[in-house]
């Protein structure tokens, strides 16, 4: 399952790395590859997520109750940097 988790994150941060490195460069000259730069980034992302939580789901002990899903932006606001929160930086 550890060798599996490592193959789904591997290849979908590597599709995401490809593709972000050229969407820049491609906002100008080709701005609809630009985009598709950018929702290929989106689905591979979203992809990669989907197959963490079900290897996840499939290491997670029997009878353990399953944890309430939240938004990213109320996990965000739970760690005091959601919106109307201002982080300081050094």
């Amino acid at each position: 399952m550890v060798r599996e988790l490592h193959d789904v994150l591997a290849h979908s941060i590597s599709v995401i790395n490809v593709r972000a490195g050229v969407g820049p460069a491609l906002l100008d000259v080709d701005p609809e590859q630009a985009r598709t730069a950018l929702t290929t980034i989106k689905s591979a992302g979203k992809e990669a997520l989907g197959e963490v939580r079900q290897v996840l789901e499939n290491l997670r002990t029997p009878g353990d109750a399953p944890r309430p899903r939240t938004r990213p932006a109320d996990r965000a606001g739970a760690r005091g940097h959601g919106p109307g929160r201002h982080r300081t930086h050094p």
